[in-house]
Parts: structure tokens; sequence; C-alpha cells
């Protein structure tokens, strides 16, 4: 697959500001939010191959070695980011490049064709590709949507209109993976990944928490500004290949039951042959049946084909819900991208030509119920234990809530989204 590049100076070109989750057709690999840092639940879907940390924009200062050499940064896929808006998919890729996963031919293709590149090259090449800012502005739903997020604002326009300025919140993504013995931060801003602390690759997740702790409670906002995602290994098609293998040993199992030992035999080897993966759930079972059928012991036969099809059961439970999962998950990508402008626009320019809106207008006024009045209670002042009304003092400790608590209520109150599938 060639590597196409566009010219990034026309300004249609431009990339939207989005908190985008595009899929790339990578395999068995999912983007999940995380609402607390205990990692403990993580390390069943392991490997975690990384972490995406997003948090309002804020000029940040340089360390005093940051001029300095690392011989280990060369075994880091970095990207710098040149192009603006781009910096949640920067995260993400950046994580990807980084990782022994199955990238699918887009990323593979862009990475052999980076191979040598430096960082800011490397930065050029993914703003010119038209492929991956297609997929990236897919989530922008319209045209509409793109063009009120794109910052290509001309201020002394501005100043000549009667246009008013209100404050955009601009968030920035920041990586963190574990590589060659360390935990990096990948933050295509700084100009480098920086080394942030030696660990093995067991428990880098647990060495990765007070870094995480520290970038949260840096914040002096009352207000929740951050959220956390974690790229995990996606065991759904794992998972689904352990039920066949379960289903076909039940069903050669059947097969061969009643005849000769060594007819048996030749069959249990060829299955073994076929799957020989000793790691999955049902493997001392499926072994101890294959030797019970070669015995002819029709007990243990109907206690291990008990056993096997209890593990199977709570396997399809676990295929159910992951599918379930996945199955929002589409729904809510399908949402993203949906272009909901052209509907809306078309069904008030036809309520209007109906006189539909003035109608409602009509029935408000009708049966509109007016509110209730009373008296609001006065909650700027509260008797102290003298008698004597005191404006209470917010209490410093409770302005920064525990990081647990902050991370399990999301950024800005928004509504949990379920994992995305990056297939």
């Amino acid at each position: 697959m060639s590597f196409d590049l566009i010219n990034i100076a026309n300004q249609d070109e431009s990339w939207a500001l989005l908190p985008s989750d595009p899929e790339y057709g990578v395999k068995d690999v999912k983007v999940q939010e995380v609402y607390s840092l205990d990692f403990d639940y993580l390390k069943a879907e392991s490997p975690v191959y990384g972490f995406i940390f997003a948090s309002e924009c804020r000029e940040e200062e340089l360390s005093n070695d940051f001029d300095e050499y690392d011989p280990a940064a060369e075994f880091i896929i970095y990207t710098t980011q040149i192009i603006t808006n781009i910096c949640g998919t920067l995260a993400l890729l950046a994580v990807l490049f980084n990782v022994d996963i199955y990238r699918g031919e887009l990323l593979e293709s862009f990475l052999n064709f980076t191979k040598d590149f430096s960082p800011i090259n490397r930065g050029m090449a993914l703003g010119n590709s038209p492929t991956i800012r297609n997929i990236h502005h897919a989530y922008a739903r319209s045209k509409h949507e793109s063009d009120c997020y794109t910052m290509d604002l001309d201020t002394d326009d501005l100043a000549d209109s009667n246009q008013e300025l209100t404050e955009v919140e601009n968030y920035h993504y920041v990586s963190y993976i574990y590589k060659i013995g360390y935990i990096w931060e990948l933050d295509g801003l700084k100009g480098r990944p920086i080394k942030l602390t030696a660990c093995e690759e067991e428990n880098w997740i647990d060495a990765l928490k007070p870094i995480l702790e520290r970038r949260m409670n840096a914040s002096n906002d009352e207000e929740i500004a951050f959220s956390l995602m974690a790229i995990t290994h996606d065991p759904l098609s794992s998972k689904k290949e352990e039920l066949r293998i379960y289903n076909d040993c039940l069903q050669q199992i059947n097969q061969v039951k009643g005849l000769e030992k060594e007819k048996i035999q030749i069959s249990m080897n060829k299955f073994f042959n076929t799957y020989p993966n000793n790691d999955i759930t049902g493997s001392r079972i499926m072994h101890e049946l294959w030797l019970a059928t070669t015995w002819h012991q029709d007990y243990v036969i109907m206690k291990k084909t008990t056993e096997l099809n209890s593990i199977k059961e709570s396997l399809n439970r676990e295929i159910n819900l992951a599918e379930q999962d996945s199955q929002e998950a589409t729904a809510d990508i399908l949402r993203q991208k949906f272009d909901y402008f052209v509907f809306l626009e078309q069904l008030f320019r036809v309520a209007h030509e109906k006189n539909v809106l003035e109608q409602c207008e009509e029935y408000t006024k009708v049966t509109h119920i007016p509110k209730r009045r009373g008296r609001k209670p006065n909650l700027d002042k509260q008797k102290g234990p003298d008698g004597r009304k005191h404006t209470p003092k917010e209490n410093k400790s409770s302005a920064k809530q525990g990081v647990t608590e902050k991370i399990t209520k999301g950024r800005r109150g928004r509504k949990p989204r379920s994992a995305t599938v990056l297939a």
C-alpha cells in the first residue's frame, strides 16, 4: 500500500478539533475510559499497552535536562505535533506505534514510509496523510461542526466585527507507555519522548499511578478537567477461538467414543497437534477427557464433559457481554459520525414554512403554568455556634477531592462511554 500525501497549506484541509477515537484496522485492541486508579481490573485484560491522559491545555516548564541526549529514546517511535487539533489522534497513534500488535495495513504502511524520518518530518507526514485525516474527520459529524471547531481565526476581522469572543476549552492529550525498561511520556508538543522512571513490565501500571496522581492534583480547579483512557488487549476474538476449541473437542470425543484404543489415540494426537495451546482454561480437562475416552471410562467421561460444558457456559456469558459492549460502541461511533445538522436544518425550515413553530409558541403561552413563588433560602450565610451569621469558608481540602472520586465522575460530567474497539 502506497502512502499518499497532501498539501496542508490548503485551508480546506485543516484538521477539526475533536476528542475522537478513530478506527484504523487494528486487531484485538480496544480503548476504554478509566474511572479509578485501582488498576486491578485492567490487569485481567492484560496486556495494557498504554494510557492517554486528557486535560486542559496549560503551559509547562521544560525540565533542566531537556536538551540532553538520551540514547534510549532512539527506540521510541515519536511524532512531533505539527498540525493543530491532531493531539487526540496523535496520542492514540503514539501508543499503537510502540507496542507489539497487529496494526493493519494503513499504520504499517505509514511506519514503513516514515521509518528513517525525524519526529518533525514524521509529524509533517502524519498531517499530510489524507486517509488518516479523513478517519479523524469522520467524527466531526458535519462540515458545519468541523467549521465551528476549526481554530483558524483572523483576529483582525474579529476586531472589526460585532462577534463576541467566548472562552474555548482546549484539551491536550498525552500518552504513557512502557518500553525497554522505562515508563515514557509521549507529548507531541515537547519535541522528544520523556523518560520518567525505570520499572519492570509486570508492574509498570502500578509504577505509573503516582505519576498520574501528581498530574491530576496539579490542577487547582474545582471542576474536573481531565479524563484517562487505557489502551488494552481486546480478548473477544481469543475467547471465541477458545470456545471453538471446546466445541471441536466435544464433537470429536462423541465421534470416536466406543472405537478401538489405537484409533482414539490417533484422533487425540491429531487434535492436540491442531490445538497445541495449553494456556486456555480447559486445557487440563480436555487432556483428561481424551484419556478417559481412550480407556472407555464412562464415569470419568461424563464428569469431565460436565466440567467442560460449565467452562463453555461461563465463556459464552463473557462473549455475550463483550459483544454487547462492542455493539454499543459501534452504535456510539455511528451516532458520532452521522450528520444530524442537515436533518435538523431541513426540519426547522419546513416547520417555519408550515407555521408550526408559531403554533407551538402560542400553545406554550396558553398552557404555561407559572412557577410557585416563595422565599429563597439564604445559603450565603449560616449561623455559627455563637448565634451570629457567618459566611462559610471553602474547605481547601474539599476543593481537591480524592483522585479516585475525581476520575470516577469523568470529565465535565460526560456520560461514560463504552469501550471503543479499534477494528
